[in-house]
């Protein structure tokens, strides 16, 4: 079956066609995924964004790209707005490392523990920063 008779079964609810659609795009997606998170646990949450989203959104897809090709740019927007959302998880975590340790702080560490109220702020209020996702 060619490409456009599985886009027009998946548009009718078929799920089973929409598994052989995105079978042939399967590693390439996953990399970009991967590449783009830097890790396996941000990479399945775009992943899966990204095959919502796509399932969603059959009825825009034009005849002027490949799926392959539409579902990749899906993916990799996917995987930067999951990259958005955890960039300040990420740079908490750093933060508490150093202060905690007691390393001397990065300029961007320091200036997340001076966003604090607190006079002299502890590992648990700087951990406080995290964003819960």
């Amino acid at each position: 079956m060619d490409e456009a008779e599985l886009i027009e079964r998946c548009r009718a609810g078929d799920r089973a066609a929409f598994a052989e659609l995105v079978a042939p795009s399967r590693e390439r997606v996953w990399a970009v995924c991967v590449r783009i998170t830097g890790n396996r646990y941000d990479a399945e949450d775009a992943l899966q964004d990204a095959l919502i989203v796509a399932w969603q959104n059959l009825d825009k897809l034009r005849g002027t790209a490949a799926f392959g090709t539409w579902l990749y740019r899906i993916a990799s927007n996917a995987a930067l707005a999951v990259v958005r959302t955890r960039r300040g998880e990420v740079l908490d975590e750093r933060v508490e490392d150093e202060y905690v340790s007691g390393k001397r702080l990065s300029p961007r560490a320091w200036s997340t523990v001076m966003r604090s109220d607190e006079p002299f702020p502890s590992s648990r209020t700087v951990s406080g920063c995290h964003r819960v996702a």
